[in-house]
């Protein structure tokens, strides 16, 4: 949050230390975050703890965790409710202004902040960060092994 309070960066890009993002990835996502304008992109990224889940999903009943809809595999561009923050850009004009330690309850300020994303934007514009199926990341699952 003090980030974004102190930056005047209009385009921020979230980098985790476990994920490894490839050498064109920052190109294709600025790219695809203003041509046409959207809130936010992400490469995609496996979920360390759930190897088979790419990180976002869509969540269509809130706060009910079970319907949460994971993908296991994404072969297209896919507009995506919750993302984490692992290589996310997004628009700082556009996006929520600050993260949120918990989404209902769960200690999940990467989900919070994207399911913010629902209430704020311009009406001309998806309230979804945007999986760029062109941007595969690795995430660590240990010191010698990715996901």
């Amino acid at each position: 949050n003090r980030l974004l309070a102190q930056t005047k960066a209009e385009v921020i890009w979230a980098v985790e230390d476990d994920v490894m993002v490839p050498l064109d990835a920052m190109t294709k996502l600025n790219e695809a975050l203003f041509w046409p304008p959207r809130v936010a992109v992400s490469g995609i990224y496996r979920n360390r703890h759930v190897p088979q889940q790419i990180i976002g999903c869509n969540w269509h009943d809130p706060p009910r965790r079970e319907t949460i809809r994971s993908f296991n595999d994404v072969r297209a561009d896919t507009w995506v409710d919750l993302a984490g923050t692992g290589c996310l850009v997004w628009n700082r004009i556009l996006a929520p202004w600050q993260f949120d330690p918990y989404l209902y309850g769960v200690p999940a300020h990467d989900w919070a902040w994207s399911w913010r994303i629902k209430d704020g934007a311009g009406p001309d514009i998806r309230r979804q960060v945007l999986l760029l199926n062109s941007v595969r990341c690795q995430h660590y699952s240990t010191p010698t092994n990715f996901l």
